[in-house]
Parts: C-alpha cells; sequence; structure tokens
C-alpha cells in the first residue's frame, strides 16, 4: 500500500512564492517525512482545447496509484477547470483506492459575498468534494459550514495550516510596528494611526504608497521576510486593507485558515486579527497576538502594553512555531486519516 499526495508545482520563482505554492510545498515536505510519495502537478494550462491529451496526462500522473492505495488531493487542483474535471473523474472511477481533500479553499466560497451567494446542493465544488471518503478542513468553522451545505463525509479538523522553516530567526523585541504580507494587490488603505505600517506585495496604488504611516516594500520572498522580522506584529487580516477581490474574501476569512497566520507564527511574530475570523478567539485566550477590528484603535492598544507584556505573547507563539515550522498539523491529520480509512481505527480527530 502507497500513501500519495498532489504536489501543487510553480510555473517560475515569484509564482513559488504565493499562497498556493508555499503551503504546497508544506504539506508536501511534511507528508514526505512520513512516508508519502507525490503525484506532481502543474498549471496545465493548454489541454483545454486537447480532451485526449488531457486524458493521457490524467492517465499517466494516476497510473501508479493501486488498489489498496491511498490518495490525498490538495483540494482544489488550482489548473483549469477541465483538466480538475477529467482528473476526479479518473481518480474517483478508481477503485479500491481511499480518497482524501485537504481543503485549501473552496471557490465557490471565495466568490460569494454570503452563502446566498452559491447553490449549496447543486455547486460543483460541494459535490465534488461528497465523493472523498474524508475531508481535512481547515477548522471546525469551515466544517460546520459545510454540513449546512449538505457534505456529510468525515472529517479532520486541520486547525492551522503549516509552513516549513528551518531559519534564520532573529530575536523578537518590543516595537510598536506592524507588517502586512499579501500576495494580492493592494488597492485602498484606511489607516492613519502613528503606528507604523510595513506593507510586502508586487502591486500597491499610488495612494497606498503615499500614506504617510505606511512604508510599502515591494515583493520580497516569503523566507526573506520571515528572516528580517525582529519584532512588531504581523497582520493576518484587517479591515482597513482593501485588496483585490476583496469583498467575497471578507465572507471567506470566517472559515479559512490564511497563511498570514502560519506565515508569521513561523518567523515567531505575535498577529493582528479581525473578531470574526475562526483563530480570534484562539488568539485572544492563549495571548498569541491582538484582535483589532480598526486598525485605527492600534495606538491605543499598544500605548497599553510593556516590554514584558510582548516577551509574554512571543513565549507563547513559541510552541505554535515549533509546530507550524516543523508540519505538526499536517502530519497529525494524515497519520489519523491512515488510521481511520486504512486500519479501521477509531480516531477522535474524526468527526463524522
Amino acid at each position: 500500500m502507497t500513501n500519495w499526495i498532489t504536489n501543487i508545482n510553480a510555473s517560475n520563482a515569484q509564482e513559488a512564492n504565493d499562497a498556493v505554492h508555499l503551503i504546497s510545498r508544506s504539506l508536501c515536505m511534511a507528508a514526505q517525512e512520513i512516508g508519502f510519495q507525490e503525484i506532481n502537478l502543474v498549471g496545465f494550462q493548454y489541454t483545454d482545447a486537447y480532451p485526449d491529451r488531457r486524458q493521457n496526462l490524467v492517465h499517466a500522473l494516476l497510473d501508479p496509484v493501486q488498489p489498496g492505495d491511498l490518495v490525498v488531493v490538495q483540494f482544489p487542483l488550482f489548473t483549469t477547470d477541465s483538466f480538475t474535471e477529467t482528473f476526479f473523474e479518473q481518480l474517483f472511477h478508481r477503485q479500491g483506492v481511499q480518497k482524501v481533500a485537504v481543503i485549501r479553499d473552496i471557490p465557490s466560497w471565495m466568490n460569494a459575498v454570503d452563502s446566498d451567494g452559491y447553490d449549496a446542493q447543486t455547486d460543483w465544488w460541494l459535490t465534488l468534494l461528497r465523493r472523498f471518503d474524508l475531508l481535512i478542513v481547515a477548522n471546525e468553522q469551515e466544517a460546520a459550514q459545510l454540513r449546512r451545505d449538505g457534505v456529510n463525509v468525515p472529517m479532520i479538523s486541520l486547525v492551522i495550516c503549516d509552513y516549513l522553516y528551518q531559519g534564520p530567526w532573529r530575536k523578537k523585541q518590543f516595537r510598536k510596528e506592524l507588517y502586512y504580507a499579501s500576495g494580492r494587490d493592494i488597492l485602498g488603505l484606511d489607516y492613519h494611526a502613528a503606528t507604523p505600517l510595513n506593507v510586502y506585495s508586487a502591486v500597491a496604488s499610488d495612494a497606498v504608497q503615499a500614506n504617510g504611516s505606511t512604508r510599502w516594500l515591494g515583493f520580497q520572498p516569503s523566507d526573506a521576510i520571515l528572516a528580517s522580522l525582529s519584532g512588531g506584529f504581523g497582520i493576518v487580516t484587517a479591515n482597513n486593507i482593501r485588496e483585490s477581490h476583496d469583498e467575497a474574501f471578507k465572507y471567506y476569512t470566517q472559515f479559512n485558515d490564511p497563511t498570514k497566520l502560519s506565515f508569521y507564527w513561523a518567523a515567531g511574530l505575535p498577529v493582528v486579527t479581525t473578531s470574526r475570523t475562526p483563530h480570534a478567539q484562539l488568539i485572544k485566550d492563549r495571548h498569541l497576538g491582538l484582535v483589532v477590528d480598526d486598525l485605527n484603535d492600534i495606538d491605543r492598544i499598544l500605548s497599553d502594553m510593556s516590554s514584558a507584556d510582548y516577551q509574554v505573547m512571543v513565549a507563547a507563539v513559541a510552541p505554535w512555531q515549533r509546530a507550524v515550522t516543523t508540519g505538526f498539523f499536517i502530519k497529525r491529520a494524515l497519520l489519523a486519516a491512515i488510521q481511520t480509512l486504512n486500519l479501521g481505527v477509531k480516531q477522535q480527530l474524526v468527526k463524522s
């Protein structure tokens, strides 16, 4: 029996630094450490007009998979719809193979401003998810929404996605400073606090760049950013920052595991998030950062904080840093999936 996981490969250096490929790399590296083999995918953008070629490509990718094997799919495939359809058509046709989805994103949720923005009963993506033997979901909030949408498949909550990183790290000092790293275009900013806001993105509007409280640092490789962070707070979500696809993402952030959370914790940095995110209560209860709905309140909040208070947060983040940088959460979920599907061992992590 072989355990497989799909790997979503980048086609260029900048693409390798976006959230899709950073997390794919981390998931696959962690999975390999517990014996998984890879099914390597790329964009396959030029197969839409060639169905025979598409069928042959998918057949070649899945040909090593045998009855008794377990296949973990990073969902969605982040390729064309036609290639995705062909891939799942062949995968689900294979008998005696256990199929697991690690849900990275749910496109119908990402493109909706609320739950009325899609038809849960007929939605193609949700229909695909109903066909898996088990789902590894982002968190309990995502699991609950999937059940409300009629996806009644056993689920394991990942809690948080991993971000494998081996350093270097810089010692964290208390500084009244904010950091925001994004793979999307920063279009607008409602921020006038005195606390400096450092923004990493490939594109920022003229208004963002001209904001007197903001320093736009352009694009930098993710690991280079991690190595440079020596204090302050990393912003996971903020109502004051307007990005491309923003309205839909405001709805989606209620359910997903944002890469930024794992990213800042991999650096050992306390975070800032909004109250509607799945991790807000955890962050507040465990002193892992700040829950702030208006970034313009940050001056007042930080004025009451001492260096000792900040170091309490840094110490609280440390075990989460060790976990996400070593692949703890995905290894835990994958081993639970193997125990459940291949060995028939009841797992407390699995909820029907």
